[in-house]
């Protein structure tokens, strides 16, 4: 351990007062010019424009593609038909699920039959 005072005096800005000030001067002129005012909302709004508007361009043909590609494209079930894609023995909620979504009306007795009830002709 030694007891010999530590020499601050290379840190004290009265040394050069000249060169301090100008430091000052030059940090406050960095911040006037970084701040900038902010834009009123009519400005804010023209500068979202674009992008909002290359988004909703993305979005419709992203839409309009699926659409021309056939994903959108459901055939309804006719009544009294089990929808083609509904194989015998499959799960009975994915069954139900596609008949909600295909808008199907199946007949009383596919109900049963799906949802595991006994056929009265049987």
């Amino acid at each position: 351990m030694r007891d010999d005072k530590i020499d601050f005096s290379a840190l004290d800005p009265s040394r050069d007062a000249e060169g301090w000030e100008e430091r000052v001067q030059e940090v406050a002129r960095m911040a006037l010019a970084r701040h900038r005012p902010r834009a009123a909302l009519p400005e804010q709004l023209v500068a979202w424009l674009r992008p909002a508007m290359v988004l909703a361009a993305a979005l419709a043909l992203l839409v309009w593609g699926a659409a021309l590609g056939g994903l959108g494209r459901s055939e309804p079930a006719q009544t009294g038909q089990v929808p083609r894609s509904e194989a015998p023995g499959a799960e009975p909620a994915l069954l139900v699920a596609r008949w909600a979504a295909e808008d199907a009306r199946p007949t009383p007795m596919e109900l049963l039959r799906v949802l595991g009830g006994q056929d009265e002709r049987n």
